[in-house]
């Protein structure tokens, strides 16, 4: 069975977060889900998209960024984390070789090679 819950993402939806939240819970993307909403409110059945999305925007729960994690397990915040370390990690190593490359032993080295 299934044992995902549906909650409001405020942080990654436009207005109250629900179809964020909806297209999270289907596991489909968000655009997809904010696409076919304006579809049915375009194509004349407003009052029922409307009513809806604020029913949902009430009732609905709001999920906590630290605490949902994907089909991995791992929560957002952890690779968020993960991303930032191995970001500094290659920042610190392109300064590495831009310090090589001006220095006056790449220049010597390059010199010698194309003797």
């Amino acid at each position: 069975m299934n044992n995902r819950t549906l909650y409001r993402i405020p942080e990654e939806g436009v207005i109250k977060g629900v179809c964020a939240g909806l297209a999270d819970y289907l596991g489909v993307p968000a655009a997809l889900v904010r696409v076919i909403a304006l579809l049915a409110v375009l194509c004349g059945l407003f009052v029922l998209p409307v009513a809806l999305y604020a029913a949902l925007a009430i009732f609905l729960p709001v999920a906590h960024e630290t605490g949902r994690s994907g089909e991995d397990g791992v929560t957002s915040a952890r690779r968020l984390s993960e991303t930032a370390q191995t970001l500094d990690e290659c920042e610190q190593r392109l300064r590495r070789v831009e310090r090589y490359v001006t220095s006056d032993a790449f220049g010597v080295r390059s010199r010698f090679r194309d003797l």
